[in-house]
């Protein structure tokens, strides 16, 4: 049981991360398709959209090895 609890433990903060990343970068196309750039196209990729990516991938990972290791369990 205290295993279950340190891994969803450790994907809690990936979660909150990738929802601000997910906020962020939703505010940003937005403001884009308005046609009103907050920033110059290849910082905003690199700053905003590719963390966001990452991040995603990160939860999706660590939510696939909790899956599995439950899986084994029983």
């Amino acid at each position: 049981m205290a295993a279950s609890n340190s891994q969803s433990d450790d994907r809690r903060p990936w979660i909150y991360a990738f929802l601000l990343l997910l906020l962020a970068s939703v505010v940003m196309l937005a403001m884009r398709l308005m046609n009103t750039p907050f920033l110059a196209l290849d910082f905003e990729v690199s700053l905003v959209y590719l963390p966001t990516v990452l991040a995603g991938i990160i939860v999706w990972q660590v939510g696939r090895k909790q899956r599995s290791a439950d899986n084994q369990r029983l």
